[in-house]
C-alpha cells in the first residue's frame, strides 16, 4: 500500500499528492449519465495490473473538509470497489467556473463519451456561462453543427435521454420527441417502448398532432384562412367526428412561426433583463433562486447587481408561458451556497452561545443584546463582461487625464516602464509605497542596469496593457477609493439592462430629483418604459453623479488594491 503524503505547499496550483479516498467527496455530478459495466471492469483490471496511470483531479473543499472530485469518476469507482485506501491526485484551484469547466471538459474530450453524456455536459457548462453556446462549443471543441445537434437533444426530458443512452430508443425518436412538451414526451415514450413504434411511425403520428392556436405567440392573421386551422373549416363535424375549435393541425408550420417569434422576443428581452438562460437547455442543478430569506437583506441587495443574477427565458414552442421570463436566478451555486452558509453560521454560533449562557444561569443584559445580533456576511457583486471592460476603461482614462498627480507618481510610471522592459511587470509596485523619490530612482536604475547586463540572456521583454499600468497608479495614490468613484460616468449605464439602470438610479438618488422635477411617481413610470427614454432622461438631467459609483464597479477595483506589508508600514511611520 502506498504511503500517504501531504500536498506540496510550494505550488498549490496543480499540486500532486496521495489522498485518502475517504477525504474525496462527490459534490460534482458525473457528466457521464452512467458508468458502463464493461468499462468499469476493464478499468479495475488495468489498475490491478499497472496501477493508476492517470491521477484523479480534485479541488480543495474549503475549511479543511477534504476535496471535491472534479474528474475521474470511473477511476474513483474502480479504486473504491478494489478497496484501495488512497489515490494519486492532481489538485487544482480556481473559481467555480474554472473548476466546472475542467470537470466537464475532462469527460467531454473523450472518444468513448456517449452522445447523451455530452448533452449533459453542454447543459451544465451553458448554465455556468450564461447560455453562451458559441463559447461552450469553443471550450469543449464542438463544431457549430455538433453543438446544434446536441442542443436539440438537450430539450428532451431525462426519461427520453435515459432511454436513448440505454439503447432503448433510437436517435431519430429523440430528435422528433424534442419538439414536444415535456409531458407529451414522457407519455409518447411509454407508447414507443410498449408498442415498439418505429421512427417513421412516430414521425407520421407527430405530423398529425394538433396544437391549440392560443398557445402561439406570433401574429396569427395568416392563420385565419389557413386550411389547417379548424376555425377556417366550413363544418366542425364531419362523418361524426367533432373537430375542436382553435386548433392547428400543421405542427411543423406552427413550430417554425413560434420559433421565429421566440428568437425575436429573446433579443428584445435581453436588452431589458441582461443574461437569459433558455428553459429547454438549463441544468437545474446548477442554479439557485435568489431569495432574501436565504441570503439576508444585505447580501440580497448586493446580488441585484451581480452578473450571475440571471433570468430564465421560456423558449418552449408549445408552452402556454412561451416567451415569459423568470427573474432572480443565480448561476454560480458555489458562491450562492457560500453566502447562505455565511449567513447561517453566525446565527448558529449565536444560538450555541445563548444556550451555553442559559445553562450557567440568567444571562446578563449585555449577553442578551449580544445574542440578539445576527451577523451578516460581507456583500458581493460582480460586473458583467461588457461592464467590466467599460469600468476598466473609465478608471484608466480618469488616471490618464490627471497624470501625474504627484512627482513620485511619475517616478512610479518610470519604474513600471522599466519593469515592462525587463519582463517584471508581474512584481507590481506595492513594495515602493512609502519609499522616497531617491529610493524609487535607485530601484529603477538598478533594475535597468541589471537588465542591460543580462540582455543577451533576457530575450523575453514582457508585455503589459497600458490600462493595467494606469490602474496600478490609481491603486497606489493616497486615496484610491476616491479615484475609483470619480472615474465612473453615468453614460456607461447603456451597458446595463433596464431593470439594473433603474436600481442604480434609485441607489444614487436620481429618482428623487426626477420626481421633484416631473412630479411624484414620474420616475417609476419612466423606469417601466423604454430603455432609450430612461437613458435620455439621465443624459439631459443636471443631477450630480460626482460622488457616486455602483457598488459592483467599486468592488471590481477595490479587491485589487495592494496590501501593505508590516515592514513597509513601519518604514512609513518612521519617516513621518
Amino acid at each position: 500500500m502506498n504511503v500517504i503524503t501531504q500536498p506540496r505547499t510550494e505550488n498549490t496550483l496543480n499540486a500532486q499528492a496521495q489522498i485518502s479516498l475517504t477525504e474525496i467527496h462527490l459534490d460534482f455530478e458525473n457528466s457521464r449519465r452512467r458508468i458502463d459495466p464493461e468499462t468499469l471492469a476493464t478499468m479495475k483490471e488495468s489498475i490491478n495490473q499497472l496501477g493508476l496511470l492517470q491521477p484523479l483531479v480534485v479541488t480543495p473543499r474549503g475549511e479543511g473538509k477534504g476535496y471535491v472530485l472534479v474528474a475521474g469518476f470511473t477511476r474513483f469507482q474502480a479504486l473504491t470497489e478494489l478497496a484501495h485506501s488512497h489515490a494519486n491526485c492532481t489538485i487544482i484551484e480556481g473559481d467555480a467556473h474554472t473548476i466546472l469547466e475542467s470537470h466537464v471538459a475532462e469527460n467531454t474530450n473523450r472518444q468513448d463519451l456517449s452522445l447523451v453524456s455530452s448533452v449533459t455536459a453542454i447543459r451544465r457548462l451553458a448554465t455556468k456561462l450564461g447560455g453562451d453556446y458559441e463559447e461552450v462549443g469553443k471550450r469543449l471543441g464542438f463544431s457549430k453543427k455538433a453543438m446544434d445537434d446536441r442542443l436539440a437533444l438537450a430539450k428532451c426530458t431525462e426519461s427520453v435521454l435515459d432511454a436513448l443512452d440505454e439503447g432503448k430508443l433510437k436517435l431519430g425518436h429523440a430528435v422528433i420527441l424534442s419538439a414536444f412538451t415535456h409531458a407529451m414526451q414522457d407519455r409518447t415514450l411509454e407508447k414507443i417502448l410498449a408498442e415498439g413504434w418505429t421512427v417513421e411511425a412516430l414521425r407520421e403520428r407527430a405530423g398529425k398532432a394538433r396544437i391549440r392556436l392560443e398557445i402561439g405567440r406570433f401574429d396569427k392573421k395568416e392563420c385565419e384562412a389557413c386550411p389547417y386551422n379548424s376555425d377556417a373549416c366550413a363544418q366542425n363535424n364531419l362523418f361524426g367526428e367533432d373537430i375542436p375549435k382553435g386548433v392547428c393541425s400543421n405542427a411543423q408550420c406552427f413550430g417554425v412561426k413560434q420559433k421565429v417569434w421566440l428568437d425575436e422576443e429573446r433579443i428584445r428581452l435581453s436588452e431589458q433583463y441582461g443574461t437569459l438562460l433558455d428553459a429547454t437547455t438549463i441544468d437545474n442543478q446548477q442554479i439557485r433562486r435568489v431569495d432574501v430569506q436565504q441570503l439576508g437583506e444585505v447580501q440580497h441587495t448586493a446580488c441585484q447587481s451581480c452578473q450571475h443574477n440571471v433570468c430564465i427565458f421560456d423558449d418552449r414552442l408549445n408552452s402556454r408561458s412561451a416567451g415569459s421570463v423568470r427573474e432572480q436566478v443565480c448561476n454560480n451555486i458555489q458562491c450562492f451556497d457560500s453566502k447562505v452558509e455565511a449567513l447561517r453560521k453566525p446565527a448558529t454560533d449565536s444560538a450555541s452561545t445563548t444556550q451555553g449562557s442559559a445553562s450557567k444561569g440568567t444571562p446578563t443584559k449585555s449577553s442578551r443584546a449580544s445574542s440578539a445580533k445576527v451577523a451578516t456576511p460581507a456583500p458581493s457583486a460582480t460586473l458583467g463582461n461588457k461592464q467590466q471592460e467599460v469600468a476598466e476603461e473609465m478608471l484608466a482614462q480618469h488616471i490618464s487625464d490627471s497624470f501625474p498627480s504627484t512627482r513620485i507618481e511619475g517616478l512610479y510610471l518610470s519604474y513600471m516602464a522599466a519593469q515592462a522592459l525587463c519582463g517584471k511587470r508581474h512584481e507590481g509596485i506595492a513594495h515602493l509605497i512609502g519609499k522616497s523619490e531617491a529610493d524609487v530612482l535607485t530601484a529603477t536604475r538598478l533594475m535597468v542596469t541589471d537588465y542591460l547586463t543580462k540582455c543577451s540572456e533576457n530575450t523575453q521583454t514582457g508585455h503589459s496593457a497600458p490600462r493595467g499600468i494606469l490602474h496600478e497608479l490609481a491603486f497606489n495614490r493616497a486615496t484610491p477609493e476616491v479615484q475609483i468613484v470619480e472615474s465612473w460616468k453615468p453614460h456607461t449605464l447603456k451597458h446595463y439592462p433596464t431593470a439594473q439602470v433603474a436600481r442604480l438610479c434609485t441607489e444614487a438618488g436620481f429618482h428623487t430629483q426626477y420626481d421633484q422635477t416631473h412630479g411624484d411617481g414620474a420616475f417609476n413610470k419612466l423606469a417601466k418604459g423604454k430603455k432609450s427614454d430612461l437613458l435620455a432622461a439621465i443624459d439631459t438631467s443636471d443631477f450630480d453623479w460626482t460622488n457616486y459609483a455602483p457598488a459592483a464597479y467599486r468592488a471590481h477595483f477595490t479587491k485589487k488594491l495592494p496590501k501593505k506589508s508590516q515592514v513597509d508600514s513601519a518604514d512609513t511611520e518612521n519617516k513621518e
